[in-house]
C-alpha cells in the first residue's frame, strides 16, 4: 500500500485494514502520520521501520544529517508506532557500515535490505510467541472470555455463558454473555496502556456513579470493573451494563421508512430526550444514529457511554472526537469535554429526521443503508454544492431549508460548539409539531 499516494489517507487506510480483516500494519519510508483510529484498528498493532539507529536521528528524513556527521554505521529500527513521531517502544534493529565509498543512495539500499528481514524476523517471533506484543488486542480478550477463570468482574456464585457474540470498533470490543441468565454486554478496551487504563476507569468510574446517583431518563446503569479481566498481557479493566437488543434509529428509520405518521413523531421524542439533557448539563460526545436506541414502547435511549460528559468530569480531555460526518470542525480542536459537544450534532440529527419523515425516497437517493448521513465531509464547507440542497431546493422546502442553512452558518463559525442555540429553543420543533 502507498500511503503518500491516497487522497484520503484515513478513510482509505481504515477501508483497506477493514476489506483485509488486517491484524497489523508496518510501515517504511511512510511520510504520513497514521491517525490513532487507524492504529487503534489494528488487533496486533501498528508497526514503523526508521531509517536510522533510533533513538538518533527522529525525523523523516534522517539521511542528510547522518552524512553531515560523517557517520560510520547506522541502522534500520523497527518500533511501536504511538503519538509521538518515532518515540514509540523499540522492538528489534539492525545496524550496517556506512563505508567510505557509501552515498545516501548506496547506504539507503543497504536499510532496505536490513528493513526486509526486521520484518521478516517479527513476523516469524511474533507467529511463535504472540505475547511478545505488550498491549491487549481482540484476540487476547476472545481468548479470556471463553474461560471463566479469566472472567474477574463475576461474583462467586454467578454464572456465565458467553453467546459468541461480540461487535469491534475502533477502540473497543464488546462481547455479549449471559449472567445468571441475562444478557449482559461486557466492554473492553484494545490497545490499552498504563496512562489510558487510568483516564479510562477515571472516566467511567465518575460516568458510573454519576448515572447511580441521578437515575436519569435515556441512559442505562454501567458498572466498572478496574480488575475485570485477566489476558495473557495481564489484568484489565471492564465495564458492564445490560445488553440492548433493540434497534438503533437507523433500522427502525429503515424498516418504518413508508410509515410517515411514525416517522413525524421521531424528532418530537429527540428533541425532548437532547433537552432533558441540556437540563442536566450532559453531553453524549458521539451524537449519531446507531448510538441513538428505540425500544418497543417507542422511546428514545442512548447507548455506548465512552464519550459521555456528565457535570462532575470538568478538565476531562475530549480525545474521541465522534462520527465525522455528524461533527462541527472546530470539535478536531476541542480540548475538553463538555456539556455543548452535541449541539451541533442534534441538529444534523433533527434535519435527518425531518428530512426522511417529509421526503422517505431520500433514504435510497442518499444511500442512508450505508451513508446514514445526508451531508459528507466535502459538503460542510460548501452546502450550496451538496445535493441535500440541491433537493430541497427543488421541493421549495422553506423549513428544511431553514434548518440546513442554520446548520451551514454554525459551520462557519469557528467558535460554534459553545455559541449554539439549544436546539429545543431554535423554534424548529414548533414547524414540525404545527
Amino acid at each position: 500500500m502507498d500511503i503518500p499516494k491516497l487522497e484520503d489517507k484515513k478513510t482509505s487506510i481504515m477501508k483497506i485494514i477493514h476489506e483485509h480483516a488486517a491484524d497489523i500494519l508496518i510501515t517504511y519510508r511512510c511520510p504520513y502520520i497514521l491517525p490513532i483510529e487507524v492504529i487503534a484498528a489494528l488487533p496486533l498493532g501498528a508497526y514503523n521501520i526508521h531509517p536510522s539507529l533510533l533513538p538518533k536521528y527522529k525525523g523523516l528524513n534522517p539521511w542528510e544529517e547522518i552524512f553531515r556527521n560523517h557517520e560510520s554505521k547506522s541502522g534500520v529500527t523497527l518500533h511501536r508506532i504511538t503519538k509521538d513521531v518515532d518515540c514509540g517502544p523499540i522492538v528489534a534493529q539492525k545496524s550496517f557500515v556506512i563505508a567510505s565509498a557509501d552515498t545516501m543512495v548506496t547506504a539507503r539500499n543497504k536499510a532496505d535490505l536490513l528493513a526486509a528481514e526486521l520484518v521478516s524476523d517479527f513476523i516469524t517471533n511474533l507467529q511463535a510467541n504472540p505475547s511478545l506484543l505488550p498491549l491487549p488486542n481482540k484476540f487476547d480478550y476472545l481468548e479470556a472470555i471463553c474461560s471463566r477463570e479469566n472472567l474477574l468482574f463475576l461474583k462467586h456464585n454467578d454464572s456465565w455463558e458467553y453467546s459468541g457474540i461480540y461487535l469491534e470498533g475502533a477502540f473497543c470490543i464488546v462481547f455479549q454473555g449471559l449472567i445468571n441468565g441475562e444478557k449482559y454486554a461486557v466492554r473492553c478496551w484494545k490497545c490499552l496502556n498504563a496512562k489510558d487504563k487510568e483516564v479510562i476507569c477515571r472516566k467511567v468510574k465518575l460516568i458510573s456513579e454519576w448515572i447511580e446517583k441521578a437515575q436519569p431518563k435515556y441512559l442505562k446503569e454501567i458498572f466498572l470493573i478496574e480488575k475485570g479481566i485477566s489476558t495473557i498481557k495481564g489484568i484489565y479493566p471492564v465495564s458492564i451494563m445490560k445488553w440492548c437488543d433493540d434497534m438503533n434509529l437507523k433500522e427502525y428509520i429503515s424498516q418504518h421508512i413508508k410509515e410517515p405518521l411514525l416517522l413525524l413523531k421521531l424528532p418530537t421524542l429527540f428533541v425532548e430526550m437532547v433537552s432533558y439533557f441540556h437540563q442536566l448539563h450532559i453531553a453524549h460526545g458521539d451524537m449519531n444514529m446507531e448510538n441513538i436506541r428505540i425500544n418497543p414502547d417507542g422511546m428514545l435511549y442512548m447507548i455506548d457511554y465512552d464519550t459521555l460528559y456528565v457535570p462532575t468530569m470538568e478538565q476531562e480531555i475530549d480525545d474521541v472526537k465522534g462520527k465525522p460526518g455528524y461533527q462541527h470542525h472546530a470539535r478536531n480542536n476541542n480540548m475538553y469535554l463538555s456539556e455543548y459537544i452535541d449541539y451541533y450534532s442534534e441538529y444534523i440529527i433533527f434535519l435527518i429526521m425531518k428530512a426522511l419523515a417529509k421526503y422517505p425516497n431520500i433514504w435510497n437517493l442518499f444511500d442512508f443503508t450505508n451513508n446514514g448521513v445526508c451531508l459528507h465531509k466535502s459538503d460542510y464547507s460548501n452546502i450550496q454544492n451538496s445535493l441535500i440542497y440541491s433537493f430541497i431546493r427543488e421541493k421549495c422546502d422553506e423549513e428544511l431549508m431553514s434548518i440546513l442553512m442554520s446548520i451551514n452558518d454554525m459551520w462557519h463559525n469557528v467558535n460554534c460548539l459553545n455559541s449554539i442555540i439549544p436546539i429545543e429553543e431554535s423554534g424548529f420543533l414548533l414547524d414540525t409539531q404545527s
